[in-house]
């Protein structure tokens, strides 16, 4: 069943300190400063881990020790880990956002929870954008990222142009804050599913002693030829199962 959002223009975004605020500082967190800050972006960033503050200053963002210097900022990012900590840092964080500003949250989390935020953020006066990553670390750095987006449009308008500096694309689902969550578990539930159907074709290619490297070679350069098929499949045939650093 459809969802009703009201769609509200709020006041336009509060100058704040005149950078960007970003929460969260892993690898994806990590991988997007560097890029806005690339694009010559100014970064105020905040995690509660100091090596990961430490990391990110020497990449030439600044570090605050606290969510309520973060939220000077008009737009402020947040790359978390679950709903939980989502939740925790929304909390604390939307008291402090000044009327107009945006937080755009990259995380992987469930529908329900952007679809909460969203309301609550409304309520105060604030714009909530769902952005979740189409990305592994590595690619985020390169700037390979895909985005899918949702929330009210008054927000996304200032935000899309902010995702584009660290993205191959980035794909507008309209005012529900849940959808763009919806639409990336459902990637990675297809990404599951890729790495599944290489499992089982490579068993088959080798029960009947056909090399399964050779068999996943042609596949994934040919009727295949596909990021997940490229990305997974060797490691799939060589029996490669051991956590990449940046997987």
């Amino acid at each position: 069943m459809m969802r009703a959002f009201r769609s509200v223009r709020l006041p336009q975004g509060v100058r704040g300190n005149g950078g960007l605020g970003f929460v969260g500082l892993g690898k994806i967190g990590n991988g997007m400063v560097t890029n806005l800050l690339k694009a010559g972006q100014r970064l105020v960033v905040y995690d509660p881990n100091a090596a990961a503050r430490d990391a990110a200053e020497q990449l030439g963002a600044s570090s605050v020790t606290s969510l309520e210097e973060v939220a000077k900022c008009p737009v402020v990012f947040s790359a978390l880990p679950d709903d939980q900590v989502l939740r925790r840092v929304a909390t604390e964080l939307l008291p402090a956002l000044k009327p107009g500003a945006i937080h755009v949250s990259c995380s992987t989390v469930s529908p329900n929870i952007s679809r909460a935020l969203a309301e609550e953020h409304l309520a105060g006066g604030v714009g909530f954008v769902a952005a979740p990553v189409f990305a592994r670390p590595d690619g985020m750095r390169r700037g390979e990222a895909t985005f899918p987006v949702s929330g009210p449009s008054w927000a996304k308008e200032k935000v899309i142009p902010l995702l584009e500096k660290t993205a191959l694309g980035v794909h507008d689902f309209g005012e529900d804050a849940g959808a763009a969550n919806v639409v990336k578990l459902g990637g990675n539930f297809l990404i599951a599913a890729a790495i599944q159907a290489l499992s089982e074709a490579n068993a088959l290619a080798e029960s009947y002693e056909v090399d399964r490297e050779k068999f996943t070679s042609l596949m994934s350069s040919t009727i295949f030829d596909c990021l997940i098929y490229r990305g997974y499949g060797h490691r799939v045939a060589a029996r490669d199962h051991h956590p990449y650093p940046d997987a």
